[in-house]
């Protein structure tokens, strides 16, 4: 994770240099914007996969810490960052990518003695596999998913549950447009009440899991998000697409934070990072598919692709509720189950 965003100082560095100089060209932004995605990748897996060795594996412990981050990454991602990179920008480009720089930095070194720490506690033996190159782990990581049912029903889940929103939330900028009439402005408010959603969402998790148990909550908040994508289906006003929204926001929440608390609780220490870096790797890939689709459904009609993800929200809980809904965060597994 410090490497990671080492990295990321570095690459926004030489864009600062570039801009600073006028010689910044789109192939020049294009290549950082891969380096970046790439560290980004790194950064996150390695994240996901420390908080069970930093916050621990007790009753209520994952959910909580998984709560506290999405908080966070929510509040940072949607209320404080885009403001404060539009007034940086306003008064520099290279301004703005030197505050980049400058978090990248300051978060690598409020992890550096984090992680030491974690590294020094001790923890119940595991079974330690031979290690091997950068595609072998992400196969032995896709391995333990495709053999362990819960890791692989949750797996397959979330790809449906992501192709199912990107298709809609593609749509967005069109759905304003023609269905509520917004203008730019208008459009960049309607992610305030995602935003808040989510936050909302974040906060009640740990008290829906004990109050429910994981897996229903999670089975629960497919079902809601299907529900919200009904609304958006058809919402003509600015009021039900807020609700829409808040609700969708707050189910993805939900899910989110316990999808990540199951699946870092029943998988072993030592393949935590390849299995959710494979896990990653399914899911994620999932986006530009349901993009894609979303895009072709509302050639027929714009209420088309949010009527089709509800519609495979539910045929997806209905078909993983027997699995998902024994899903628990309570003791972790010993291998595939």
């Amino acid at each position: 994770m410090v490497a990671a965003d080492v990295g990321r100082v570095v690459v926004v560095a030489v864009v600062v240099a570039l801009v600073a100089s006028s010689s910044l060209t789109i192939t020049a932004l294009v290549v950082a914007g891969l380096a970046l995605g790439a560290c980004q990748t790194v950064f996150d897996t390695g994240s996901q996969a420390s908080v069970p060795q930093l916050a621990g594996t007790g009753p209520g412990v994952l959910e909580r810490a998984n709560s506290r981050i999405v908080m966070v990454q929510t509040v940072n991602a949607e209320f404080v960052g885009p403001p404060l990179g539009g007034l940086l920008f306003t008064a520099g480009a290279a301004l703005a990518f030197t505050g980049n720089a400058a978090g990248f930095a300051l978060s690598a070194l409020l992890l550096a003695p984090l992680l030491r720490r974690g590294a020094g506690r001790t923890g119940p033996p595991v079974a330690t596999g031979a290690r091997g190159g950068l595609f072998t782990e992400l196969l032995s990581g896709l391995r333990f998913l495709l053999h362990h049912s819960l890791l692989r029903t949750l797996t397959v889940t979330t790809a449906l549950v992501n192709i199912s929103f990107a298709a809609v939330e593609s749509l967005l900028v069109v759905y304003a447009d023609q269905r509520l009439g917004l203008d730019a402005v208008g459009f960049g408010l309607l992610f305030a009440p995602l935003a808040l959603g989510g936050l909302g969402g974040a906060a009640a998790a740990p008290r829906i899991a004990q109050a429910v148990r994981p897996g229903p909550a999670l089975l629960g908040a497919l079902v809601v998000l299907a529900g919200a994508l009904l609304l958006f289906a058809v919402a003509t006003t600015v009021p039900i697409a807020v609700v829409a929204l808040v609700l969708a926001g707050a189910c993805i929440a939900v899910y989110n934070v316990l999808g990540q608390s199951v699946r870092q609780a029943v998988t072993p220490p030592d393949v935590l990072g390849r299995v959710v870096a494979a896990f990653r790797m399914v899911a994620l890939g999932a986006v530009p598919i349901g993009a894609v689709a979303g895009g072709l459904a509302a050639r027929v009609s714009l209420a088309l692709p949010y009527a089709l993800g509800a519609g495979v929200l539910v045929l997806t809980t209905l078909l993983v509720g027997r699995v998902v809904a024994r899903a628990a965060i309570t003791a972790p597994a010993a291998g595939p189950g």
